[in-house]
């Protein structure tokens, strides 16, 4: 059963629209559905060619209207994401956490590179893991 997505669709009347929308342009996906995918094309670095290539993940050939709402889906998504960067004073309580665990291990150190998972220049926020 599917539950009532929350990316800018306070209301039942909001989620019919984009179910109205999927479905005139041939998706097969649910509203839920949708929700997940944003929710992961929003976590991934920009692209730097097509800004809505990854609509086609959606629906073959998305309408213009379909196209619309699913960037107002993205930018709000990109907009609300708690990715841990933004939270007060939890740096100190998670360096001790670390340092807890790798005495627990008996690991002495370990290197943490800044550098993204394919050793990238240019980190996307998702990747900043020595600001984490």
């Amino acid at each position: 059963m599917d539950t009532p997505i929350r990316i800018s669709m306070p209301d039942r009347l909001k989620e019919q629209t984009l179910k109205q929308l999927l479905s005139g342009s041939k998706s097969v996906l649910t509203p839920a559905q949708t929700e997940q995918l944003v929710r992961g094309i929003a976590a991934a670095p920009e692209p730097f060619v097509d800004q809505n290539a990854w609509m086609q993940l959606i629906a073959p050939k998305p309408s213009a209207e379909l196209q619309q709402e699913l960037s107002v889906l993205l930018a709000h998504e990109r907009a609300t994401q708690n990715d841990g960067l933004g939270i007060p004073n939890v740096g100190a309580a998670r360096l001790k956490a670390l340092r807890t665990e790798l005495k627990r291990q008996n690991i002495d150190g370990f290197i943490v590179p800044h550098s993204d998972e394919h050793q990238g220049e240019y980190l996307p926020r998702r990747a900043e893991r020595l600001a984490w």
